[in-house]
């Protein structure tokens, strides 16, 4: 009896999961119809990854961090890193930023000091204080994004 009962289980389940599958036949090594593909998190890489010099470079004016009063511009900046600012090109503060220790970390974005700083707003790490509203704000999901990506220069 209980053979029976086990077998009829396995008669219904295998119809049930091949009707959910479209009533394809279902390969248990295939993510596809197994529904367990891994889902892609935020802040993962994509097609549509931001891109340094038309996502991310930007973002360091919109924020006055290179502005003419800002900390990170020119050719010896007060803020270590050189993030743009008249004459500065993408490419140079894509060099800046990926050269100087800690400051783009592609094995932990979130812990790369682009992101870190000016998040906490910490006056005694960043006096530029708060450019972030936290995690969510656009601006560093799209740094983190990038970063999460390769960090590439494009």
């Amino acid at each position: 009896m209980r053979y029976k009962v086990s077998l009829i289980a396995m008669l219904l389940l295998s119809t049930v999961v091949a009707a959910c599958a479209g009533g394809k036949p279902i390969d248990v090594n295939d993510s596809a119809t197994t529904g367990t593909a891994t889902p892609t998190p935020s802040g993962s890489p994509t097609s549509t990854a931001p891109k340094f010099s038309t996502d991310v470079f930007p973002l360091f004016a919109s924020k006055g961090c290179n502005g003419s009063t800002g900390c990170h511009q020119g050719a010896s900046p007060v803020g270590i890193v050189n993030l743009g600012g008249t004459g500065t090109t993408a490419a140079a503060a894509f060099t800046s930023i990926t050269t100087t220790s800690n400051v783009v970390i592609t094995g932990t974005p979130a812990n790369s000091l682009l992101l870190k700083k000016p998040l906490t707003g910490d006056p005694t790490t960043h006096s530029g204080g708060k450019q972030f509203t936290g995690t969510t704000d656009p601006a560093y999901v799209t740094i983190l994004d990038w970063i999460t990506a390769g960090a590439q220069n494009n």
